[in-house]
């Protein structure tokens, strides 16, 4: 049996001392926390000094009561560092920019909404959000295309189109940017330990886009091109938005393609709400039993909460980036 080292058993627990404060979002005792962690409190009074020390952890001012006596209480520092989520998303058929400044516990601190789609503005709009609140110290931003070697290869919003945005914005504002594509973004939201998870969008007026999640993790391609369905046959050729009665046909090809060729445990169909009487559930699992006849077919959740659910996916993403600060 492999040994684990002294240093990275103080870090296994350091995280699980910072896991279970997060989940909780409340103060807790040595005492609360050497209960819930099964670690001593010993090896608690260890470690929390190094961790208050990197402004991790918080100890409360005012002190919990615990069977008479007085015990100082821990919280975890979810303003430590601040995230700046931005999303392009297509509304009314424009593009609209969202800004959101986002605790480590996904608390939403600030939201903007801006429908003016060109760069002086954009970096205006990013600069003020970023002396308004100097503790963010990462954006993510959400994009209906594909960013490539570093450029936005594909993009619906034409203004940004083949921009180095990721690096002007750490030009702007001196914070790492990542970028990653909207689909991919909502899927992540979805994502469970060893599974599979595909995820469709049907936006009203553009081509779908597609996104998968393994173990948690997005695949994403050699070049970040997978998801790119538009170039299926049947979408290549399709004109946009979708004729009503096109709709049924469409969205079961592409469903019949992302199950053939990754075989999920759960599909997400990002569908308008109008569009779910035309494609139920029952009418797509019939569809996809005929076709995949060996008695196993991935579970369909169907969401008309595209957007919610692209917000919560950058927040995730962010958390997961910004790390356990160890």
């Amino acid at each position: 049996m492999k040994a684990y080292q002294p240093t990275t058993i103080k870090l296994h627990n350091q995280a699980v001392l910072l896991n279970l404060l997060k989940q909780q979002q409340a103060p807790m005792t040595k005492r609360q926390l050497a209960d819930a962690s099964q670690l001593s409190v010993v090896t608690i009074n260890k470690l929390l000094p190094e961790l208050i020390e990197k402004q991790l952890l918080l100890t409360t001012d005012q002190p919990q009561r615990t069977g008479g006596r007085q015990a100082a209480a821990y919280q975890y520092n979810a303003q430590r560092t601040l995230l700046l989520i931005i999303q392009f998303i297509e509304e009314d058929q424009q593009i609209v920019i969202r800004f959101s400044v986002v605790d480590l516990v996904g608390n939403i601190l600030h939201h903007e909404q801006s429908t003016e789609g060109r760069l002086p503005q954009f970096l205006q709009v990013i600069r003020q959000i970023k002396q308004e609140y100097p503790k963010i110290g990462l954006a993510v931003v959400g994009i209906p295309g594909v960013e490539i070697a570093g450029r936005l290869k594909i993009m619906d919003a034409p203004a940004f189109k083949d921009m180095a945005l990721g690096e002007l914005i750490e030009k702007e504002i001196a914070v790492k940017a990542l970028i990653e594509n909207d689909v991919n973004a909502a899927v992540f939201h979805f994502k469970e330990e060893k599974k599979i998870v595909a995820g469709i969008y049907f936006p009203k007026n553009y081509p779908p886009g597609a996104g998968l999640v393994i173990d948690q993790q997005l695949f994403k391609g050699a070049n970040h091109l997978s998801g790119e369905i538009k170039h299926l046959p049947h979408l290549y050729t399709a004109s946009y938005p979708l004729a009503t009665e096109a709709i049924p046909e469409q969205v079961t090809a592409t469903l019949q393609a992302i199950v053939a060729v990754t075989d999920p445990h759960q599909v997400i169909l990002f569908l308008p709400s109008e569009w779910q009487a035309l494609v139920s559930r029952s009418f797509l699992e019939k569809q996809l039993a005929a076709v995949f006849q060996y008695g196993v077919l991935p579970k369909l959740h169907f969401s008309d909460r595209f957007s919610e659910n692209y917000l919560a996916g950058l927040i995730t993403m962010g958390i997961e980036a910004a790390g356990l600060g160890l």
